[in-house]
């Protein structure tokens, strides 16, 4: 059970005014979020829990998510160890200021066991990986010549769609998803970051500048079109000419762009962007935070897949004799 600190600065409130506080603080939280589904859905899932544990302990919060696995979906439950995770990160530090002694519900020790099931079964995934197909990538001289095939469709709008949709991959990491629900606002940072609401909630991804190029292409050829969309990446089909494009028009395109060279996926254009930075020396944290990772097992993923965990170090040492 929480300890109730005696702090000079504020009175010690009752423990349950803890459970209050942070039914108070959810309002807050939500608002603002990318989109009001985004918003609705937070909201629904955070009233859901405080309805249904006796105490802001994490035992609670287990036996909350043991009972729910006897009603619903995993995918179900995933989302909503997130949004309470994310929801523990933003709100407990002020738990904490208002003069509560947590004890071992503490930011890191909370926000981690919350999802620790999750955690597990990724990192189960990656030790168990060497028995599955790894992740499919491109070399880079595979992506330069997608991007030249692309140069020479006929349609400019076309040609500048399909470009932005492979750079998003291969250089932002961005799952299709992502990608499809981009908006022209969710550009900050003075074009140079783009907003994205993924698995884990709001972050931000910084532009390469090859990116932030051909945003602006094509910004200036969707105004010779006037076109008039919210959506960064629209449909150019007759039938639905200048609305949002659905996540398998996109893969379709990406398939279709591929299947010369080595057919994949837009996964896989994720799965090319970890690949090159590792690749171009960056690390393992660098590359997890790039990518979004909650778990870093996910990531070491990518360094099977281009076998630099075999002998690395040992071939750093000179060969002089």
């Amino acid at each position: 059970m929480l300890q109730i600190a005696q702090s000079t600065a504020i009175e010690a409130a009752p423990i349950q005014d803890l459970k209050t506080m942070l039914i108070n603080e959810i309002p807050a939280f939500v608002h603002g979020r990318k989109t009001e589904a985004t918003a609705k859905a937070y909201k629904r899932d955070l009233t859901h829990y405080f309805e249904n544990i006796d105490a802001v302990t994490f035992g609670e919060t287990q036996r909350y998510f043991n009972e729910l696995s006897e009603q619903y979906a995993k995918s179900t439950i995933v989302r909503k160890k997130a949004a309470l995770s994310k929801f523990y990160d933003v709100v407990l530090e002020k738990a904490k200021i208002m003069g509560y002694d947590l004890g071992e519900l503490n930011l890191n020790f909370f926000t981690t066991n919350i999802i620790k099931e999750t955690v597990a079964r990724s990192v189960k995934q990656a030790a168990n990986h060497g028995k599955k197909p790894l992740p499919k990538h491109l070399e880079w001289w595979e992506v330069e010549q997608i991007l030249a095939k692309i140069n020479e469709k006929p349609s400019r709008l076309v040609s500048l769609r399909d470009t932005l949709i492979i750079l998003f991959g291969v250089y932002g990491g961005m799952r299709r998803s992502e990608m499809a629900n981009a908006k022209w606002s969710d550009i900050t940072d003075r074009g140079q970051a783009l907003t994205i609401d993924g698995k884990g909630g709001e972050d931000k991804i910084h532009l390469h500048k090859r990116v932030v190029e051909t945003l602006e292409e094509l910004k200036q050829e969707y105004s010779h079109w006037k076109i008039d969309s919210e959506y960064i990446l629209i449909s150019t089909t007759t039938r639905s000419f200048g609305k949002q494009m659905t996540n398998l028009q996109i893969n379709r395109i990406v398939e279709k762009l591929t299947q010369d060279i080595n057919k994949i996926t837009v996964h896989d254009l994720r799965h090319t962007c970890a690949v090159s930075l590792i690749q171009r020396g960056a690390g393992i944290e660098a590359v997890a935070k790039h990518l979004r990772h909650k778990n870093i097992e996910t990531t070491r993923i990518y360094l099977q897949s281009i076998e630099l965990h075999k002998n690395a170090a040992a071939d750093l040492l000179p060969d002089q004799r």
